[in-house]
């Protein structure tokens, strides 16, 4: 997400020919999902992830206010060529439920659309992150508590 500036508005003139895909879930997902990755995975960015969405602090009612602004700012931009942006919602499905088809029929990429199950790895599972740095990583058990969703105050405590 580039809430600041106008990238947006700058990568949709340079290329009138693009197309664009917004990827939205409800709110609290949001909000639950971006707390635990920026917890456990990158708690470095979590200012820059602030700034980045113009929200006013790290907590829901201000981060969710932001999600929902550039999420509105997004459609408002793509209202006079609809054509040109595609909003997923990914919690409609299960985890293997990838719309696929959708995405393809968008980007015109007919023939080429993946079958069967989505690939999907999980970020917390995979812990990039301790790869690159391993002083601030979290155990194997609080990685298994990220991705289950209830890992972010395991990960504030394991730093504490």
């Amino acid at each position: 997400a580039a809430a600041r500036g106008n990238l947006l508005e700058k990568l949709s003139t340079a290329y009138p020919r693009a197309k664009f895909v917004l990827t939205v879930r409800p709110a609290a997902d949001w909000w639950r999902s971006v707390r635990n990755w920026l917890a456990c995975l990158k708690p470095f960015n979590k200012d820059r992830y602030v700034a980045m969405l113009g929200a006013t602090a790290f907590d829901e009612t201000a981060m969710v206010a932001a999600y929902e602004r550039y999420n509105a700012r997004v459609r408002d931009h793509f209202a006079a060529t609809p054509d040109r942006l595609l909003e997923l919602d990914f919690s409609a499905g299960g985890a293997d439920d990838f719309p696929w088809e959708k995405l393809c029929a968008f980007m015109e990429a007919w023939g080429r659309c993946p079958k069967g199950a989505a690939l999907r790895a999980n970020a917390y599972l995979k812990n990039d992150f301790a790869l690159k740095h391993p002083e601030d990583a979290l155990d194997s058990a609080a990685l298994a508590r990220c991705a289950r969703g209830d890992g972010a105050a395991a990960a504030e405590a394991a730093r504490l």
